[in-house]
Parts: structure tokens; C-alpha cells; sequence
């Protein structure tokens, strides 16, 4: 996620992914992150760091959207 020198300085600290309704039936997944940052001046490092952890939530929301709408008549379960 980071440069080499960068590991240590952002520390993840909760994640989640939730499923909201939506009014017309469907359903919003929603990602969320929340992190410790000890760089120097944070301010104009948070602003980095958040773009960093967009760009991964984007990448595993589109990777599910891509997944879950490629074939909806799809078995979604198997036996054992």
C-alpha cells in the first residue's frame, strides 16, 4: 500500500464494509477505515493516506460490483 519507508507510520486500526437498502429495493456497500498516522505534519499526510485507502476500497468495491453483477442467475451457494 505504502513505500518501504512509510511502513510503520499508518497503522489501520477498524475496518468495515456495510450493506445499506436502498429505497427503490437495491443495495449500497459502503467501505469505511479508520487509521493512526504518525508522520510529519499530518495534516499533509492525511491527505495521501486517504486518497491511498480510497483507491483500495474503490479497487475491492468494484471488484464486488464487477462479481455480483456479472451473472445474477449464478448459484451463489454450494454443496459440500
Amino acid at each position: 500500500m505504502f513505500a518501504d519507508h512509510l511502513h510503520g507510520s499508518v497503522t489501520s486500526r477498524h475496518g468495515e464494509f456495510l450493506l445499506r437498502p436502498d429505497p427503490d429495493g437495491g443495495t449500497t456497500l459502503e467501505g469505511r477505515t479508520w487509521y493512526s498516522l504518525s508522520l510529519f505534519p499530518v495534516t499533509y499526510w492525511s491527505i495521501w493516506t486517504d486518497l491511498s485507502i480510497r483507491a483500495i476500497h474503490m479497487r475491492v468495491l468494484n471488484h464486488i460490483r464487477a462479481v455480483t453483477e456479472s451473472d445474477v442467475t449464478r448459484p451463489t451457494s454450494r454443496a459440500l
